[in-house]
């Protein structure tokens, strides 16, 4: 992860490469690597505005294409894939007085509910067509008291 802030301004960048295990690894019939890998992408940022005492906040994350290994109805291995896909978030928060902050966002600003999955449409029991990951786009608001008393 690489972190800059300037002022105010506060981001922070990150960059992953995760690893899948692969339960048919070892199956000498079909030589299979033992992990399939993905990327993954993630942007924070944080921006205070000091003369209206208000921070901003937006996250974001970009989850590559995740390749994998399914076993069909007749016993072979094959290749599926779940798609890529992009979630953020925004809020922001705001002191009112020295006891209570105020805060109010958006989870999933695009609105991701499902996702592409490659893998077998056949039988009673299949896993393809889309992939549900969320319930959608929300919002909230909240109150936030503090009752330690500050030294």
């Amino acid at each position: 992860n690489s972190h800059v802030t300037y002022k105010t301004f506060q981001t922070s960048v990150g960059v992953q490469w995760v690893g899948l295990s692969n339960p048919f690894n070892g199956n000498d019939t079909h030589n299979l690597k033992a992990f399939t890998w993905t990327p993954e992408f993630t942007l924070t940022s944080t921006y205070l505005i000091p003369s209206l005492k208000t921070t901003f906040f937006l996250a974001w994350k970009l989850a590559g294409k995740r390749p994998g290994y399914e076993q069909i109805s007749n016993g072979e291995i094959r290749a599926t894939e779940i798609a890529s896909y992009n979630m953020a978030d925004f809020s922001f928060i705001r002191p009112i007085g020295k006891l209570v902050q105020f805060n109010a966002g958006v989870r999933n600003i695009f609105d991701v509910t499902n996702i592409r999955n490659s893998s077998n449409t056949e039988g009673t029991h299949n896993t393809g067509g889309n992939r549900p990951i969320s319930y959608g786009r929300s919002y909230f608001v909240g109150l936030q008291v503090n009752f330690k008393k500050n030294p």
